[in-house]
């Protein structure tokens, strides 16, 4: 047993406009919380090629679609300011339909990959 290797929280769902405004600057704000304890995250803000969301109207859209990503990433093999046992931080954008979303924040241990293959291994044990 690997003990917690990662912890996921969302914080509430809000209101959020189709442009996506109010939850990118939560976002950014969670992100730079984050930065003054670990140092610059990477950030990313992309729209996947061919989405049919790639007007700013449809911000939102694209996100709930999974065909966006909003979110800062910090990683060990990037920054060696993360604690011992963190693998990587990440906080980013998650929409859940209505014009709601929120941000989601994780943390992944370094134990991790090690606990992905001891359930993977035990997943043969339910065949």
């Amino acid at each position: 047993a690997q003990g917690v290797v990662w912890i996921k929280g969302n914080a509430s769902p809000m209101q959020v406009d189709a442009y996506g405004n109010s939850l990118r600057a939560e976002v950014d704000r969670v992100a730079q919380q984050l930065s003054n304890k670990y140092g610059q995250g990477r950030k990313s803000d992309i729209l996947l090629s061919g989405s049919i969301w790639d007007g700013p109207q449809y911000w939102m859209s694209a996100l709930e679609d999974a065909q966006r990503i909003y979110a800062y990433m910090w990683e060990r093999k990037e920054r060696s300011t993360l604690p011992e046992d963190l693998e990587s931080i990440y906080a980013g954008a998650a929409a859940y339909g209505g014009g709601q979303g929120s941000v989601t924040v994780e943390y992944a241990s370094t134990r991790m990959a090690a606990a992905e293959k001891e359930i993977e291994g035990s997943m043969s044990d339910l065949l």
